[in-house]
């Protein structure tokens, strides 16, 4: 018997600076999450395990074990398959082209792309957005992003209906696989 999925609102925020996860969970905290950290990948899926929270904010760019590795670690296991991910990245171009190939080796669920550097508010955002997307969703085609309104109104679309746009031409920040 698979332990029980944590609360709606637990986060499991993975990143190797000390900051950047103070920073993120207070934010995370201050709306109303529950949030768990990890510095390092080897720990995040051990954390995963143990607390099976309902979102995963993962850096991509980790030493030792990538947040690439993470994913297809958790999503292998039955108790984290469906766990939606959050892959934060400031290499956006080359996290579209490995999101499409980590999907494909790992039949992830719904995962989404956050920009580094991020602000609270981006970061509480893009949490509650793929949080709140119960449908199925599909990567769009590589190189290709999905966005649900206006650059100046919504940068994190999580969508599968959500129209397409190039990330390099218009800044679109957040994809759905």
């Amino acid at each position: 018997m698979l332990p029980a999925r944590s609360s709606p609102r637990t986060v499991l925020v993975v990143d190797d600076t000390p900051r950047v996860l103070d920073q993120a969970r207070r934010a995370l905290e201050a709306a109303g999450f529950t949030v768990a950290t990890a510095l390092q990948g080897h720990d995040a899926v051990a954390v995963a395990r143990r607390i099976r929270p309902s979102v995963v904010v993962l850096e991509v760019q980790l030493p030792e074990v990538s947040g690439w590795d993470v994913i297809r670690s958790m999503h292998a296991l039955p108790e984290l398959a469906e766990t939606p991910v959050v892959l934060c990245s400031d290499a956006l171009g080359e996290a579209i082209a490995r999101l499409a190939d980590a999907r494909g080796a790992s039949g992830a669920g719904r995962v989404g792309l956050l920009p580094k550097p991020y602000d609270d508010e981006e970061l509480v955002e893009v949490v509650r957005a793929i949080l709140a997307d119960q449908s199925p969703a599909t990567l769009p085609p590589r190189g290709r992003a999905q966005r649900t309104g206006p650059r100046d109104s919504s940068r994190h679309g999580f969508g599968a209906n959500a129209p397409s746009a190039d990330p390099r031409s218009d800044g679109a920040s957040a994809w759905v696989a």
